[in-house]
């Protein structure tokens, strides 16, 4: 985890949205943009700006890019 990230508990499920608790709040989450979770589960919620999230998908396909293509011996 890193400093932006938080973790949040999974207090319900439903079809429609998941409901999380963070830091003593709760907030729902469209259940279709949500992994298959169950209640009691605990999530890694990170926040980050759209440049951040670029750079970060950037980094990952490098770092899968550098990994197939035998960079990594």
């Amino acid at each position: 985890m890193n400093a932006h990230d938080r973790q949040a508990t999974v207090v319900s499920v439903s079809d429609r949205h998941i409901v999380l608790s963070l830091d003593g709040k709760t907030f729902e989450w469209p259940r279709e943009a949500a992994p298959r979770v169950s209640e009691g589960d605990t999530m890694i919620v990170r926040l980050m700006t759209e440049s951040q999230a670029a750079t970060d998908r950037h980094e990952q396909a490098r770092a899968v890019l550098k990994e197939l293509l035998g960079g990594g011996r």
